[in-house]
C-alpha cells in the first residue's frame, strides 16, 4: 500500500480559506480510494502557534479550525516523510520567500527556534527538504502553490534563489495556481514546452463536500441567506465609506436586502464591520452570540444571489458554487505589505489574477473607479446589467470547474505515476 505525506500550511488564526484548501485534498483522496494512505503534515502545529493564549481562545480556535482529518507536525518527522511513495506540498504559499520569513517568525514566537535566524534555517530545511537525496526530491509534487509575490531580487538572492531554483528542478512535478508563478517555473526549470499551470486547491472541491464539515445552529434555518446578497470585507486598506456606500447602491439598484458574512471574527473585522454599516443603513448583522463554523460559512454562502467581498477565498469558493462574486480591489494600496498584493512597488494583485485567468474581470472592481461620481454610476449600472444575466456568470462558474476537472486528472495521474499504482 502506498503512503502520502500531504505537507500544508498552518493559518495564523481561523481562516475559512485555507479550510477549504486542505479539505480539497482530503475530499479528492478519498474520491480516489487512496484516503486511508495519507498523513497530514504542518510545519507547526495550531497548539504549538497559541500555546500563549487562553484557553477559551485555544478552544474557540480550534472548533473554528476543525477538520475531518488530523495534522501531524512535520519537525522530526523528515525521516518518515522522506520514506512515503508520494510528497505533496499542497497549498498556495509554501515556497514564496514572504511566506517564509513569516513562517520563521512564527517558530521564533513559539520559542521553538533561539533566534528568527535558525527559525528561517528549520523553515527552509522542510519546506526546501534541504537535507534530503535527489531520489527523496524525485517523490514530490508541489500542487496549487503560488509566487506571485516573490520580488526578482530573491532570487538573485545566493541563499533563497539557490534554494527554490535546486528544489524546482529536482522535483516530480509542479502545478501553481496562477500564470505568473507558472512561468517563473518555466523559467527556473528551463522548460517552456510544458505548462505548469495547476488552480487553487478549493477548485477541487463539490458543493456536497462541504458537507464534511462541521455546522451549528447558526446555518440550521435553511432560508437564512436565501435570496440576499453577502457583504465581507477585512483583506484590504480601502476607503471604508467608499466600498460601504458602493456596496448599499449595488444592492440598492439589485433590489435585494444584504447580510453581513462572518468569514472573520477578530476584533479589527469587527470594526470594519461597524464602520461599513455606518455607510450602509440597510446592512444586516446576524444576531448570533456564537461563532459560525467553517460549515456554517459555506453553507450561507452557497444560498446567496450574490456576494460583494474583497476577499480572495470568499470569491474563489463562491465561483465555485456558482455564486456570483463581485470583488473590491486596489490598483495602488496604501499599506507598506497587502495581503492581497504583496510588496509595495511590486504589486501583484491575487484577485485580480484569479478573475483574470477565468475572464471575469467585468465583475472586478477597482476602488479607484468609485471615486468619481460618473464613473461609480456607471459602474452600478454595468454591473446591474452583468448580475441579471445569469448565463455569463455560469460560463465563469463553467470555466473553473472545466479546469478544475482537468486538473484533476492530471494530479490523480502524477500521483498514481510515482506510488506505482495504473492510471485511472
Amino acid at each position: 500500500m502506498s503512503r502520502i505525506s500531504v505537507i500544508c500550511a498552518c493559518p495564523p488564526k481561523p481562516n475559512p480559506g485555507m479550510t477549504s484548501v486542505d479539505l480539497a485534498f482530503y475530499v479528492f483522496s478519498r474520491r480516489h480510494g487512496f484516503g486511508k494512505d495519507v498523513t497530514y503534515y504542518q510545519l507547526y502545529t495550531e497548539e504549538e502557534l497559541h500555546a500563549d493564549k487562553p484557553r477559551a481562545m485555544r478552544e474557540e480556535i480550534s472548533i473554528r479550525q476543525h477538520q475531518p482529518f488530523e495534522y501531524q507536525c512535520m519537525r522530526g518527522r523528515l525521516d518518515d516523510i522522506a520514506g512515503s511513495d508520494v510528497i505533496i506540498f499542497w497549498g498556495d504559499f509554501l515556497h514564496m520567500a514572504s511566506y517564509q520569513d513569516a513562517a520563521s517568525k512564527n517558530l521564533y514566537r513559539a520559542g521553538i527556534a533561539k533566534s528568527q535566524q535558525e527559525a528561517l534555517q528549520i523553515v527552509q530545511d522542510h519546506l526546501f527538504l534541504t537535507h534530503t537525496d535527489s531520489i527523496t526530491r524525485g517523490k514530490v509534487i508541489m500542487f496549487g502553490s503560488t509566487l506571485l509575490f516573490n520580488r526578482s531580487e530573491e532570487y538573485r538572492d545566493d541563499h533563497y534563489g539557490g534554494l527554490i531554483t535546486r528544489f524546482m528542478k529536482s522535483i516530480f512535478s509542479i502545478r501553481v495556481r496562477d500564470v505568473y508563478s507558472a512561468f517563473k517555473v518555466s523559467e527556473i526549470r528551463s522548460d517552456y514546452e510544458r505548462s505548469f499551470l495547476g488552480m487553487d486547491c478549493s477548485l477541487l472541491l463539490d458543493k456536497d463536500d462541504l458537507q464534511l464539515l462541521e455546522r451549528s445552529d447558526y446555518s440550521a434555518d435553511e432560508s437564512y441567506g436565501k435570496g440576499k446578497v453577502g457583504i465581507f470585507f477585512g483583506r484590504s486598506d480601502c476607503d471604508v465609506k467608499l466600498i460601504g456606500k458602493f456596496a448599499a447602491d449595488l444592492c440598492q439598484a439589485m433590489a435585494l436586502p444584504a447580510q453581513w458574512l462572518s468569514w472573520r471574527l477578530d476584533k479589527s473585522s469587527a470594526k470594519l464591520r461597524s464602520r461599513i454599516k455606518g455607510y450602509f443603513n440597510g446592512l444586516e448583522v446576524p444576531a448570533f452570540t456564537e461563532a459560525p463554523l467553517p460549515g456554517d460559512l459555506y453553507e450561507i454562502l452557497g444560498r446567496y444571489s450574490f456576494v460583494i467581498t474583497d476577499t480572495y477565498h470568499v470569491c474563489v469558493n463562491a465561483w465555485r458554487m456558482g455564486i456570483p462574486a463581485v470583488c473590491i480591489g486596489q490598483a495602488v494600496p496604501e499599506s507598506e505589505w497587502s495581503v492581497s498584493s504583496g510588496g509595495r512597488f511590486h504589486w501583484r494583485d491575487k484577485r485580480q489574477v484569479f478573475y483574470s485567468m477565468y475572464d471575469a474581470t467585468e465583475y472586478y472592481t477597482y476602488v479607484e473607479e468609485l471615486t468619481n461620481r460618473s464613473q461609480r454610476k456607471k459602474r452600478i449600472e454595468q454591473l446591474v446589467s452583468l448580475l441579471g444575466s445569469k448565463s455569463v456568470s455560469q460560463q465563469v462558474t463553467d470555466r473553473l470547474r472545466s479546469h478544475a476537472r482537468s486538473m484533476e486528472i492530471a494530479l490523480l495521474k502524477d500521483i498514481n505515476e510515482l506510488s506505482g499504482k495504473l492510471d485511472e
